[in-house]
């Protein structure tokens, strides 16, 4: 069991998911189209909450590590704070209004956390309930053939 340094909150969540720290994010820049002298650059966007989810279909597909918020279509000029703000306001994340973990309070840490596994349990509840129901789907449109196959072996064995 690993011993967390209660000093640095982060080593925890950087554990769980590389994402939630800025530097984790910022490593997933290596092909984003911009570079550092442009407000759109991989600082700002690792700030902002965003990891570069590396499409080759599309170079500038970005993705909020809470919120699961995909922009792409960005622009040199474009500010990834307010990109974020404006498209997702009730994002965690972007409510915290803190563009680096080294701000967060240990309350505002686990507060994050809470949150994003909450996020995450209802991604997954959602997930399973939809491949629940394909399979009902499938079953039920199954029906009608087995009810036939039932009644031809009836009529075989009288």
């Amino acid at each position: 069991m690993k011993i967390y340094d209660v000093n640095n909150s982060m080593d925890m969540l950087t554990s769980l998911n590389q994402k939630f720290g800025s530097a984790g994010r910022l490593k997933t820049f290596k092909n984003w189209p911009f570079n550092h002298d442009v407000r759109c650059n991989p600082k700002a966007m690792a700030d902002a909450g965003f990891f570069a989810v590396d499409d080759p279909e599309e170079p500038d597909l970005a993705e909020c590590f809470f919120c699961g918020k995909q922009l792409d279509g960005w622009e040199a000029t474009d500010d990834p704070w307010e990109e974020h703000k404006s498209h997702q306001a009730n994002c965690a994340y972007v409510k915290l209004n803190k563009t680096t973990e080294n701000e967060w309070t240990i309350n505002e840490t686990f507060a994050l956390l809470k949150e994003y596994y909450r996020n995450q349990g209802n991604q997954r509840v959602k997930s399973l309930k939809d491949n629940w129901n394909d399979e009902m789907k499938l079953l039920t449109a199954e029906i009608p053939q087995l009810l036939q196959k039932s009644r031809k072996n009836k009529k075989i064995l009288k």
